[in-house]
């Protein structure tokens, strides 16, 4: 449960930061649309393309977590996905993922399911996600994950976005994910 307790924790200081832009203002607008649907920058039908960096720890590390321990047990890789969000607020995204090309270029495949809350005209999105996916490499096994990030969209098609995870693996430990790249959306 500790682990638990961090991930709501951090998910909780993750929305009051990215609502901190929104207090004191009037959050009233003169139709029907409420603060959040205010945001230019988020549509429906919107499809978009992922680059992303990415850092694993294994349950152990996680466990007894030190910048020293990520030091010399994070795993880094690279990969790359897409998403679709047929309404402004949920979608949908795959990736794929290496953390090694010691015997395939890709290592992991996964599917989410996304949910996303646009800050008025802040370019913040939280959002969360879940899904699971195969990996390929080291142990051939299923996997499912929980998650939240934090994109920021400086533009109508180009943002950065940083994300974490747990992942909860068939037959080896339970590890965390995180990522961090840029997306083009269109």
């Amino acid at each position: 449960m500790k682990l638990w307790n961090k991930l709501a924790t951090l998910g909780l200081f993750g929305v009051l930061g990215a609502s901190s832009p929104l207090l004191g203002q009037d959050l009233t607008t003169t139709n029907s649309e409420t603060w959040w649907d205010q945001s230019p920058l988020y549509h429906a039908r919107e499809f978009s393309f992922d680059g992303f960096g990415l850092g694993a720890v294994g349950q152990d590390t996680l466990d007894h977590f030190t910048g020293e321990r990520f030091v010399h047990h994070a795993r880094l890789g690279a990969g790359a996905g897409a998403n679709f969000f047929p309404i402004r607020y949920f979608g949908f995204g795959g990736e794929v993922f290496s953390e090694s090309i010691h015997h395939s270029f890709i290592n992991s495949v996964a599917g989410d399911l996304i949910g996303r809350l646009p800050i008025a005209h802040t370019g913040l999105a939280p959002y969360g996600f879940m899904g699971g996916g195969r990996e390929f490499e080291p142990l051939l096994q299923w996997e499912g994950h929980l998650g939240a990030g934090l994109e920021f969209r400086f533009c109508p098609h180009f943002s950065v976005f940083v994300d974490g995870r747990y992942v909860f693996a068939e037959t080896s430990q339970n590890y965390g994910l995180g990522r961090a790249g840029l997306r083009l959306s269109f």
